[in-house]
Formats: structure tokens, C-alpha cells, sequence
């Protein structure tokens, strides 16, 4: 059985999720493991890089995994300008290892007497021959531009809050530069200390209030692996190639009126080998600037408990910021998008101005009783003291009910082996984000389980927090994600075998699964689909009113087989990035799996359970 994308690829494919599970149930032989160096240019490699005064060269490494003697990689580049070819720069022609060593450099000389300010110098590097990896980049671009900064200066304290789930509060000294030659561009540098090891630096485009947070490293570690940070779109854009960054373009941002800056930041851990695990954006971080008026509002899901009477309760922070005297808390159902969040707003401003709106003035945890599992809205508006509304904040959150039996309805699908019935170990392949850099799925062994009340109804059980040994380790842990062990669901319709359809899933870790044209089941076991149908939520287009799915099939797929054969195939199939419409139907039929963006489907087809 050549199930060669199970093990033996996840230490070189640039991939999120996605591995193999070795059980009892179901045996398989690993690829056989690459023995050549397997050169590569790591995903992680910057860009852009700013000259510094009187610089004369950048270093551009390369990776191997096989350490094993001292080679010689050829290497090949070009340098261009506006365009056009120059030669001011000299780049190395070999890329030399030594025996023992994982890295390479490639030297990029030149004479900073010829460097133009804020001109960028595109650099492209090829490394060549029988030594490199067939998965990892092979080609790396380089911009450098020299555009000096005036110096440093200390601006005081700042306060960085961070909205993961183990969120923190914390308080170091910041730092600001501005561009010489364009006055748009100012940088901020967050002191090191207790944040990260290391610095971090914020870019700020003061005509559009845009924040970019370039690719770093953080100086921490995860599992012995670097931690990198960048925003959202400086991921998307440079980092996960194929990911479209356009829905995340103005998601950082600098509010000048309050010195507040949100930032949607990635959390990275560089793995090696051409792999990156990462996290986030749970949700904004926020760093408040010294010098404004402080009416930032902290709000955080603190957990639940269960009263003796079997109530539950959703416990819900809010920290207020030192210039805010009063604030309104209100929680809503569901992921309200911006339309429904400004009208939410808008009632409650009224309600304060007609002094009918309670108003809490201290900081608290606030005790939500809560009678489904579901997205919820929390908004919060401060008031100065004057009485002045100030600008919302808006906290959504997901809540999963305690008391429920969540495979009430369900039976796992099983099998008999040696006159025994056991739970099937089904084949799951994985294309949205193993695809990636690799362009080839993943696959793993998942649980399945079929509804009791309409047969061939199926649901994967939590495919991206399956547990791959004793320890617990998760899919999204080997990934570097710190993985949600709720409860998610990917559901299958397969009521009618050849109108097979994915229905908007939610998989945890910020991500829904669903597909834009139905499938087929065939024999029974084998859920297929056409090219360019099944992919991950990317995004919502409010021009059309249509939620936008990326699919990285490029041909006819078996995402679930549930009979998966000792002489069957792996999974061959290329991947590239189509971003294409969800069509609209009716409302979904399980509750639970409701994506923060409007309900989809491509079938008219609605069942309760």
C-alpha cells in the first residue's frame, strides 16, 4: 500500500496539518526516506532587506537535510532594476557545505557607493543540480532597497495585549523611527523583555494607517523550533505561497485618534526542512501607544462551569483600559458581521444617552449562561469621563455546551476483522493546506461516524485534532498549532450517492472546509470529487454577497475512503490555488458547524437531526 504522502513528507512540505496516524487497525509502509542532501531554500528566508549605511553585502542561506559530507551546490542569479539588468552586484556561484552543516551561504556583494536610495534591486537566486529536494524552493527573490531611517527615539512605555487563548497583558518601552525619504513611513520597535527574546519591529504607513509586521524572529522557541511573527498579510502575501492576501490587506491598522494598534499577527514555528507550522489570527492583538487617552477594552472566553442545578455558564473578561470610567457589555448570538455589529452598536449608544443602558466601571468576569453551542458576539463600548462614547470593541467566540452527548444520533462506522467489528480507520486526504508549497495532499487514518436517523449522513470526527500518539499529540500540535480539542465535525451528505456534498464544516483553528460542486460515492466507500470543489473559507465578498472558497484540487479527488486497501494507490493528485464562489442554497441541518459568514451549500437538500 503506498500511502508514500503519510510520514515521510511532513519534514519537507511547507504544510500546517497533515500526517499520518499509525493504529492496530490499519498497517502501511512509509515512503522509502530521500538518501541525496536535499538542498533548499528555507520558506522562512526574508524577502525584502533594508540596507544599512555603508553595507556591502547580504547573506542568503541555503538548507540540506542530510548533513552528511561536504558538497558543492551551483548557483545562479540575476539582478534587475526597474526592469532592466545591472551589474553593480557579485553573487556567489556555488553555495558550499561543510561536512556536518545544514547551512550554506550565498554572498551578495556590491559597492554602496552605487546603491540609490529607496530604489529596490530585485536579486533572483536558482540553485541547481541532483542534489536538491523535489519538495522544497529551489528559486528565492531578494529585494533590497537602502532607505535610511532617522535614529531611534523612545517614546515610553506601550501596552501589547495579546488575544490568543493564552492571552497576556504586556507592558515594555517603545521606540520610533521615521523614513528620510518618504514621509509616510514611520517604524516602531517594541522593546525586548518580556514578550519576545528578541525586539519586535511594526511598520506603519501613516497615508493609509495600514501596519505591516515584517517577517522576524521572535528569539523564542516551540519544541526546540524558531518562532517567527508577521502579520496576516505579510503571511498570505509572502510566506504561504498560493494564499490569496487579499482579504487581509487592511486587517492591521493604526488608529490615530487613539494610538491603538491592531494587528492581525501570525505566530510561526520554522521546523526546518522546508516546514513551517503556524497559528492565528485567534484574534487582534492590540498595542496602545503612550501619550493617548487609554480606552482600551481587553475581552477574553475564560473557560465555563456547570452549576449543580446542570446550568452552564460561559465566563467572559473584560480588562478596561486606565481612561475608561464607564463601559456597556452586551452578548449576541452568533458571528455578527460589521452591518449587524453597527446597528448592535448604535442601540446601545442610544441606550447610554437616554441613560436606560447599565454601566460597569471596573474591570470583571462576567457570568454568561449559555443553552447551545454556537459562535457568540461580545461588544463592549467605552465611556471617557465626560460621558463621551468611544469607539466599540467587538470579541467573537465560539462556546461548545458541556452537558451535551455529542454522538447522541451518531453510530462510528465499523467493520469485521477476525469475526470481530471494529471501529474503520478511514483514509483522509488533504490537499487546502498540505498543497501549499508540496502541491501534493497529505493523509491520515480518521474516525467516521454515520447518523442513526439518516444513513449515509457521515461526519469526520475532528480530522485536524486527531491524536497521533499516546501523549495526545494532535495533528495541529505536530503542526506547531495550538489545536481547539472541542468538538468539530467535518459533515458528509451522501444521502443521495451521486449528489455527494461537503457542507460548510468548521475544523477549529479559525478554518471551515466545504465544497462548490457535489461528489460522488462510489462502491460505497470512496467519497470523490471533481477538480476544483473542495476547499478551505477564504473570505466573504461583500460586492457579490458571496463567501469565496480556495480549492487546491487540480483534478478528480478521493478526499474519505472508508475501505482503504493494502494495494490501493496514494493519492496522486496535483494542487494549485482557484479561488472561486460558494453557491448559495438553504440553511445548514446541524447547528453546530455554522461558519461566522452566512450559510451555503450547493444542494437544496435540508435534514434535521
Amino acid at each position: 500500500m503506498k500511502f508514500n504522502k503519510i510520514l515521510a513528507l511532513p519534514a519537507l512540505a511547507l504544510t500546517m496539518w497533515g500526517l499520518g496516524a499509525c493504529t492496530d487497525e490499519v498497517k502501511y509502509d512509509p515512503a522509502e526516506q530521500l538518501s541525496t542532501p536535499q538542498v533548499y531554500f528555507p520558506t522562512t528566508t526574508p524577502s525584502t532587506v533594508d540596507l544599512e549605511e555603508n553595507q556591502t553585502s547580504v547573506i542568503v542561506n541555503v538548507e540540506r537535510v542530510n548533513t552528511s559530507g561536504a558538497i558543492t551546490v551551483p548557483v545562479t542569479a540575476t539582478a534587475t532594476v526597474g526592469g532592466e539588468a545591472t551589474d553593480i552586484f557579485t553573487v556567489s556561484t556555488v553555495a558550499a557545505f561543510a561536512d556536518g552543516s545544514a547551512t550554506a551561504p550565498i554572498s551578495i556583494d556590491f559597492d554602496f557607493a552605487k546603491i540609490k536610495q529607496e530604489t529596490k534591486y530585485t536579486i533572483s537566486l536558482a540553485i541547481e543540480g541532483a542534489d536538491l529536494t523535489p519538495y522544497g524552493k529551489s528559486q528565492q527573490t531578494v529585494t533590497l532597497q537602502y532607505a535610511p531611517w532617522t535614529a531611534w527615539k523612545n517614546l515610553g512605555n506601550s501596552v501589547y495585549t495579546n488575544n490568543t487563548p493564552w492571552g497576556f497583558v504586556d507592558t515594555q518601552v517603545i521606540q520610533m523611527r521615521s523614513s528620510l525619504v518618504n514621509d509616510n513611513l514611520v517604524e516602531y520597535r517594541y522593546a525586548a523583555g518580556t514578550l519576545f527574546t528578541n525586539e519586535l519591529v511594526i511598520q506603519l504607513d501613516k497615508s493609509t494607517n495600514a501596519i505591516t509586521v515584517p517577517l522576524q524572529d521572535t528569539g523564542e522557541k516551540n519544541g526546540g523550533n524558531k518562532v517567527l511573527v508577521a502579520d496576516m498579510y505579510t503571511m498570505a502575501s509572502k510566506v504561504l505561497a498560493g494564499q490569496d492576501p487579499t482579504p487581509y490587506e487592511h486587517s492591521s491598522r493604526f488608529n490615530p485618534e487613539t494610538g491603538v494598534m491592531t494587528i492581525a499577527m501570525c505566530f510561526i514555528t520554522d521546523k526546518g526542512g522546508g516546514s513551517i507550522g503556524w497559528w492565528g489570527p485567534d484574534n487582534f492583538d492590540y498595542i496602545q501607544l503612550p501619550g493617548y487617552p487609554d480606552y482600551e477594552i481587553s475581552v477574553s472566553n475564560d473557560g465555563a462551569y456547570v452549576s449543580e442545578d446542570s446550568k452552564e455558564y460561559a465566563i467572559i473578561n473584560i480588562v478596561k483600559g486606565t481612561d475608561v470610567a464607564n463601559y456597556a457589555f452586551h452578548i449576541y448570538p452568533g458571528a455578527l458581521k460589521a452591518p449587524a455589529v453597527a446597528e448592535k452598536v448604535e442601540g446601545i449608544k442610544e441606550a447610554i444617552k437616554n441613560d436606560t443602558e447599565e454601566l460597569y466601571s471596573v474591570s470583571r468576569s462576567f457570568e454568561i449562561q449559555m443553552t447551545q453551542t454556537g459562535y457568540y458576539t461580545a461588544i463592549v463600548v467605552p465611556v471617557n469621563a465626560s460621558g463621551e462614547v468611544q469607539a466599540e470593541h467587538v470579541y467573537t467566540f465560539r462556546y461548545e455546551m458541556q452537558t451535551v452527548d455529542w454522538n447522541a444520533g451518531w453510530k462510528t462506522v465499523t467493520k469485521v476483522v477476525d469475526g470481530n467489528e471494529v471501529p474503520v480507520q478511514a483514509l483522509y486526504s488533504d490537499a487546502f493546506f498540505a498543497g501549499l508549497i508540496m502541491r501534493q495532499p497529505m493523509q491520515w487514518f480518521v474516525t467516521v461516524q454515520e447518523s442513526i436517523k439518516y444513513p449515509g449522513y457521515y461526519r469526520i470526527v475532528k480530522p485536524y485534532a486527531t491524536e497521533l500518539d499516546e501523549d495526545g499529540t494532535t495533528v495541529g500540535d505536530y503542526y506547531g498549532y495550538p489545536c481547539d480539542r472541542g468538538h468539530f465535525y467535518v459533515y458528509i451528505d451522501a444521502t443521495d450517492p451521486d449528489n455527494v456534498v461537503v457542507e460548510p464544516s468548521a475544523i477549529s483553528m479559525g478554518f471551515y472546509i466545504g465544497c462548490v460542486a457535489p461528489g460522488k460515492l462510489v462502491d460505497g466507500v470512496k467519497f470523490e470529487f471533481p477538480a476544483q470543489s473542495v476547499g478551505v473559507y477564504n473570505g466573504y465578498d461583500e460586492e457579490t454577497g458571496e463567501d469565496i472558497w480556495l480549492c487546491k484540487w487540480t483534478e478528480k479527488c478521493t478526499i474519505l475512503d472508508l475501505d482503504p486497501k493494502e494495494d490501493d494507490e496514494a493519492e496522486d493528485a496535483q494542487t494549485a490555488s482557484f479561488r472561486v464562489p460558494m453557491v448559495k442554497a438553504a440553511s445548514s441541518k446541524v447547528p453546530d458547524f455554522g461558519m461566522p459568514v452566512r450559510i451555503a451549500k450547493p444542494v437544496l437538500r435540508t435534514l434535521s437531526i
